[in-house]
This record gives structure tokens, C-alpha cells and sequence, in this order.
């Protein structure tokens, strides 16, 4: 009789777990995540890797594509990675591209109105669908009076000049106000940054998975003078806390040797340890090299140089990568500009908050 209850209780024991199982598989393989696909990673030359970056909640709810510097071209790379999401949008008869243009992105959030942030979606305008575009008003006069003004461009968006086709709703972001998006999983908060003279944005995505923080082009606070930084920091800080926010994409145009002077509204890797160093301050005055432990840098917006090393050089600045257990190091083999593993060794030669760091690569599919 105890033998058959035994039975009973292990068949019994075996069937919730594997109801558990069923119920938690999207868990289990990992879709039940945050995804980032970087669709375009660089700043400046390299005009089919330009700053665009697809954030979803990794099941079958359409993308965000925040900046869209590159489109078509970054699709295409994630095609040939595998990352992909043909099988969840489109039509058989056209190409995954078109289908991802068409019916994988519910919106664009664009930070400001730099050819390296937008020339992807004007180039794609003609093929694209009907889709909101959000960003702060600054951004959104920009693109109707120097872009979509039927001079540049056609007028694809619902504002501005005569004839609108108003493929394109313009919808302002106002500053710290949270946003649902329609159709993608996610909350958009907006907050201004200081680059250069033009006022940029960060973008904070939330849902119920958690949080990302996105920086589009953005300068050091001491050297824009101003404190969208440091505004900015205060309120992610408690998301931090309470271990909501799983990364930050930040730019890292430039080396460390980088005049001061000709940042035009950028960072180095110096600059930003000084930013993330105030910020573990907020997080956490008494245990601040490890407030950030838990949070995923991805570096943004690499300015190649083009400048050829000697292989020696070369070495040494891999040797200095891998230097440290607590990031992600990159191959030299799979980086075609010296510039990046230089950036990276130099972010990891300072790297004291023990936060892992990523830098972008387009085609790559990343999960939080």
C-alpha cells in the first residue's frame, strides 16, 4: 500500500513538473527576454553600419527601432547572423528585409535629426509603412524643415509642408512624460541630452520584463555644461536599486586621446567612467565598485579612424583586453577598425565598477 501511494505521489510529482515545464518554457529558452538586435552600430564613416537598434520583448510583438541611421543594410546583416525574426512578420512573396521594414518595426524612436541617426529611414520612406515616429519636438521641426519638406525629401509625415503623404505620424515625446507604444510591450520615458549644441535624447524602455536605457549622441556634463547627465542618473538610479534596469546603450565615439576640443558633443572611455561613477554614487554610496555589478554596458556609436596599425600594436592592445574577468572581450579577427578593440581595452583599463561591457557589433542579437 505505501509502495503505490510512492507511485502515485512520483507520478503525481512528475506531471506538475512537467505542467511547470510547458508553462515556463518561453523562460527556459531564453525567449522570455528583453532583445536587442543592433541593426547598425557605428558613428560617422561607414554609411550601412549607422546607429540603429531594435529593442522587443522577444516574442511575437513588433520591434521599436530606436535611431534608424541604417535599416535595410542592418537587416540584411541580421539575416545572415540568424537573428532575424522572419518567421513572425511579413509575407512570403518578399524578401525578410521588406518584411521586417514593413511589418516587424511599430515605430521609430528617433533621437535627433543627424544624418547618422536618420538616413536609413529617409532612404526606406519610399517602401516603408504607415508607423509613428517619436522624439522630442526639436527633433520632430527638424526632420519637417530641413528633411521631409518635399525639397530634400519628400514629405512622408503628417505635419509640415504641402503635399503630407502622411505615411508617417509625428508624435512628441515632452520630457520625463512615459508613453505607452502601441503593439510593442513597452513604456517610453524621454529625457534631453547635451551634444554639441543640439539637444539630444535618451530614451528609457520599460516592460514588464524590465528595463533599457538607451543614450543617443551625448556629451560629458562638464564639458557641455550643462546637467542632463546628472538628471538623468537620479532617476535611473533607483531602477538600479531595485534591479530593473538591465543595460545601458551609451556612445563611445572616441579614444582617450581625443582633444577635448574636437569631442563635438561625444565621449571617451574616460568620460564615461566619470559619468557611471557618479551614478554608482546614487545607486550606492557605501559599495559603489559594485553598485553597477548587475548592469549591461553596450557601447554605441564608434567613430572609425581608418588608421592602419602594425600587428604588433595590435597584440598589445588584445593582450590589454583580456586583462579582466569582468566583461565581454571582443576577437581582434572579427573587428575591421582598430579604433574599437582600442576603445575597448581602454573602457576595461578603467573599468574599477566591475559593469560588463559590450561593444555593439551589427548583426548581433543580445537578450536581458
Amino acid at each position: 500500500m505505501v509502495k503505490l501511494l510512492f507511485i502515485r505521489c512520483a507520478k503525481t510529482c512528475r506531471f506538475f513538473v512537467f505542467l511547470f515545464l510547458c508553462c515556463n518554457f518561453s523562460l527556459l529558452t531564453g525567449q522570455d527576454r528583453i532583445q536587442i538586435l543592433v541593426n547598425g552600430s557605428a558613428g560617422g564613416i561607414i554609411d550601412g553600419n549607422l546607429s540603429s537598434y531594435l529593442i522587443g520583448p522577444g516574442a511575437d510583438q513588433k520591434y521599436i527601432c530606436l535611431d534608424a541611421g541604417t535599416l535595410i543594410n542592418g537587416f540584411s546583416r541580421l539575416n545572415q547572423s540568424g537573428c532575424l525574426p522572419i518567421s513572425s512578420f511579413g509575407q512570403s512573396n518578399l524578401l525578410p528585409e521588406w518584411n521586417m521594414l514593413r511589418d516587424g518595426i511599430s515605430c521609430y524612436l528617433i533621437s535627433h535629426a543627424h544624418y547618422d541617426h536618420i538616413i536609413g529611414l529617409i532612404a526606406a520612406s519610399p517602401d516603408d509603412s504607415p508607423k509613428p515616429i517619436y522624439a522630442s519636438q526639436n527633433t520632430l521641426n527638424d526632420l519637417t524643415e530641413f528633411v521631409f519638406n518635399n525639397r530634400i525629401w519628400a514629405n512622408f509625415t503628417n505635419q509640415g509642408v504641402s503635399p503630407s503623404l502622411g505615411k508617417y505620424e509625428l508624435i512628441t515625446l515632452p520630457d520625463t512624460t512615459s508613453f505607452d507604444i502601441s503593439n510593442s510591450g513597452f513604456q517610453v520615458t524621454s529625457f534631453p541630452l547635451c551634444h554639441g549644441g543640439t539637444i539630444s535624447t535618451a530614451f528609457l524602455l520599460k516592460s514588464r520584463l524590465g528595463a533599457v536605457l538607451y543614450l543617443g549622441d551625448t556629451g560629458a556634463d562638464s564639458i557641455e555644461r550643462c546637467n542632463n547627465l546628472t538628471f538623468l542618473w537620479t532617476k535611473i538610479a533607483p531602477l538600479i536599486r531595485s534591479d530593473e534596469l538591465k543595460a545601458i546603450l551609451i556612445e563611445c565615439s572616441y579614444s582617450n586621446n581625443r582633444a577635448a576640443e574636437k569631442l563635438y558633443g561625444h565621449l571617451t572611455p574616460v568620460l564615461i567612467f566619470k559619468e557611471l561613477s557618479r551614478l554608482a554614487r546614487l545607486v550606492n554610496p557605501l559599495e559603489v565598485t559594485t553598485a553597477l555589478k548587475d548592469i549591461t554596458l553596450l557601447i554605441t556609436h564608434i567613430k572609425p579612424t581608418g588608421v592602419k596599425v602594425s600587428n604588433d600594436n595590435l597584440l598589445k592592445v588584445k593582450a590589454a583586453s583580456q586583462g579582466s574577468s569582468s566583461y565581454d572581450s571582443i576577437s581582434c579577427e572579427n573587428l575591421a577598425v582598430y579604433e574599437r578593440e582600442l576603445i575597448l581595452a581602454e573602457l576595461q583599463a578603467l573599468n574599477s565598477l566591475n559593469i560588463k561591457i559590450i561593444i555593439a557589433k551589427q548583426g548581433e542579437c543580445l537578450s536581458f
